[in-house]
């Protein structure tokens, strides 16, 4: 019993972990800023929504490594696809959020330049919570996936216990998911203030939301043609997590503090 117990501590602390990664809070922080003006109740949802999508198709990876055996290895590929994907996903979030600061009525009412900004602008600005979980989905495409889908049925198997594989995905999404929401509660919260500054914080949080999603969306990228970049960023992911959170509250605070001011200037009570 005991090694189960620590099976799923490590599954739970992994999930942690990897809630933490810096594509998550980009594509989280960007999801509910995008989504927050439509649909408020489900802006602060995008986290957990998010997460839950990511982690529906580890534990279905799982379940299916678990079955197939032993034979099976991830494929190379899978780490170059999950990363174009994530940088795609980043930098559209980013470039859409950068507009609905800047240039917020032609955010909301100007045409897509082509079908496929159409369709990732559907995707991402989407208030329905199976779309935005399918963000997460996508995301999970990856060799990182697989990797942790092997890890969870290896254990099962070496645990003797087919059905652990469940149990162990489980433990790894609670984890992820309460990083992840959280981290959509947070935004929601600071995009939600009704005092004075408010509209200033808001504009605030949306262009700190669109240069993270950018430059984390661009590092990714970046780290596709090269192979120094890539093991930094996989070596200082906490450290890349750690300064986009403290970008954020730095966003919050400039905005509540120094009083920068907004397009059109913010509202002020008489």
């Amino acid at each position: 019993m005991s090694h189960v117990v620590e099976m799923t501590t490590v599954a739970l602390v992994l999930g942690l972990r990897h809630g933490l990664d810096a594509d998550h809070l980009a594509a989280i922080d960007g999801l509910t800023r995008s989504t927050y003006s439509e649909s408020p109740g489900v802006s602060r949802q995008c986290g957990v929504l998010f997460s839950t999508g990511h982690s529906t198709v580890i534990a279905l990876a799982a379940c299916v490594l678990g079955l197939a055996g032993r034979g099976w290895t991830p494929a190379p590929w899978l780490e170059q696809m999950g990363k174009t994907v994530a940088a795609t996903v980043l930098l559209v979030l980013g470039i859409y959020n950068l507009r609905l600061a800047l240039w917020p009525t032609r955010a909301r009412t100007g045409s897509p330049a082509g079908p496929r900004t159409a369709m990732f602008r559907e995707l991402l600005t989407s208030t329905r919570p199976l779309q935005i979980a399918s963000v997460g989905a996508v995301f999970a495409l990856s060799f990182d996936t697989f990797a942790l889908a092997a890890l969870f049925a290896g254990s099962a198997r070496l645990a003797g216990d087919p059905a652990l594989v469940l149990w162990l995905a489980l433990a790894f999404s609670l984890g992820m998911i309460a990083v992840d929401g959280g981290n959509g509660v947070w935004i929601h919260h600071l995009l939600g203030r009704r005092d004075d500054g408010a509209r200033t914080t808001a504009w605030a949080m949306t262009i700190t939301v669109a240069i993270s999603s950018i430059a984390i969306g661009g590092a990714i990228a970046a780290s596709l043609a090269s192979e120094s970049l890539d093991r930094w960023l996989e070596t200082h992911g906490v450290l890349v997590s750690l300064a986009l959170v403290t970008a954020m509250a730095g966003g919050y605070l400039a905005a509540g503090i120094l009083g920068m001011p907004a397009p059109n200037g913010p509202a002020r009570r008489g």
